[in-house]
């Protein structure tokens, strides 16, 4: 693999977004997102209607016309209540409809139709969204499940004399942490060609990155980079979708005492 021109823009499109692609994910542009809803809105319909049918039909009879649009805007409500990751977990309701955001892995195969509900969650990827409706800012790599926003990640390259450091500046100095879309995420990875290292709330200058490396060093991967493990098996479909539905604890921080 040849290493000595690779800048940013390829390093984030042929070693990240190209492997993501070859896992299952579409490949959606920055204007397939709604800035005011904060969703990939077709992806998130689509997932719906796909799935869930019948529920989306109940929905139909509840509000005639406009079934979209106030799905939609259920979504958004939700997750500012309870949170990307309780929606996720646990769906959503409305006037008698129930309604999944996500399918995780049954338990045993005995299942056929649970196992083909997994089968049809849909991530994505956008590359360079520009997620503020302040400031035309982008990030790097964002990842959707189902059409909601789960995971950004800022990628440095070596090759133009950058690392993982310079993320984590970028998120905390010029990222401003009440974004919506920003808040929204489940995890903010900062990467580079051989370390990663990922914060789940951003703070402004008082974020706490932490690594989320194999060892103190990486070891070679013969895919490619040494990180080539987040984009080939943290980031795989059935890999977060067991995170999400297992291993991801929301921690509520105690109220300071004086």
């Amino acid at each position: 693999m040849k290493k000595s021109n690779l800048n940013e823009n390829s390093f984030e499109l042929e070693h990240v977004a190209k492997t993501l692609v070859a896992n299952g994910y579409i490949e959606r542009l920055p204007d397939n997102y709604n800035q005011e809803l904060f969703l990939d809105t077709e992806t998130l319909i689509n997932f719906i209607k796909s799935t869930q049918a019948e529920e989306w039909e109940k929905l139909k009879e509840q509000y005639l016309g406009d079934t979209d649009n106030v799905f939609l805007k259920r979504v958004t409500s939700e997750i500012n209540k309870r949170g990307t990751l309780d929606v996720l977990r646990n769906g959503i309701k409305d006037r008698g409809a129930k309604f999944e955001l996500a399918y995780f892995k049954p338990v045993s195969g005995l299942n056929p139709e649970h196992e083909k509900l997994y089968k049809q969650n849909k991530f994505s990827v956008i590359r360079q969204l520009p997620f503020s409706q302040k400031y035309q800012k982008t990030l790097d790599i964002s990842i959707f499940l189902n059409g909601i926003p789960i995971i950004t990640s800022e990628l440095k390259n070596h090759f133009t004399g950058q690392d993982y450091t310079d993320a984590i500046k970028q998120y905390k100095y010029t990222r401003d942490p009440k974004e919506p879309f920003l808040k929204r995420c489940l995890v903010h990875f900062a990467v580079d060609n051989d370390k990663a290292y990922f914060a789940t709330q951003l703070e402004g200058e008082i974020t706490q990155f932490l690594p989320f490396n194999k060892d103190v060093e990486n070891p070679d991967d013969k895919r490619g980079f040494k990180v080539a493990y987040l984009y080939h098996d943290i980031w795989h479909p059935d890999s977060l979708l067991e995170i999400i539905s297992h291993y991801i604890q929301i921690a509520e921080k105690e109220d300071s005492k004086t």
